[in-house]
């Protein structure tokens, strides 16, 4: 676990690298999330980390956004059946990108 923060307030931490049942890296963000606050803490996360909106879908219970960071695509979420933030990998490129931001906060997988 390592705490790194997003903006002033918006702490990341404690984050952590899960292995996801695709066989894919997330780098889960922040726990106790609140859907609410989704659209600011990503808009601060894609901003810090260069990351570009490609796409976004938010429904009553989850929010998806469709992201690109350091050339790779990423499902940054919040899971309300978890409470908390997730970048996902959706590929192997990805899952090093993670590992690589992971090492960044001060920890690796």
């Amino acid at each position: 676990m390592f705490e790194a923060s997003v903006g002033r307030s918006r702490k990341l931490g404690p984050c952590r690298v899960e292995r996801m049942v695709s066989g894919n890296l997330s780098l889960i963000l922040r726990e106790a999330a609140q859907w609410e606050e989704f659209d600011v803490f990503a808009s601060e996360f894609l901003a810090r980390f260069g990351g570009a909106l490609l796409s976004r879908a938010d429904s009553a219970v989850d929010r998806v956004w469709t992201v690109r960071i350091r050339g790779e695509d990423f499902w940054l979420a919040f899971d309300d059946l978890y409470s908390h933030y997730e970048l996902s990998a959706r590929t192997d490129r990805g899952d090093i990108v993670v590992v690589a931001l992971a090492a960044q906060f001060g920890r690796s997988r």
